[in-house]
């Protein structure tokens, strides 16, 4: 599913603050949105130090030099 659609980060709320409250096992919410444990603890860990800014999809930087390219001189 897309991050950025509205219905699914209104799920994603609701089923964190579920966790936070008490309701649901971090094992079950995963197995209800389809994603892993881990995937769970770091939405929970962002919900927690962000708010819902933190459901947003994050961009991740591109780097266009190779790692393991050696210098030229």
């Amino acid at each position: 599913m897309n991050n950025y659609d509205s219905r699914y980060m209104q799920l994603q709320q609701e089923k964190l603050e579920c966790i936070l409250l008490n309701k649901q096992t971090i094992v079950s919410v995963a197995r209800d949105l389809s994603v892993s444990r881990q995937t769970i603890h770091k939405w929970l860990n962002r919900y927690k130090r962000y708010g819902i800014e933190g459901l947003y999809r994050q961009k991740r930087k591109i780097s266009h030099i190779a790692h393991n390219r050696t210098s030229e001189v």
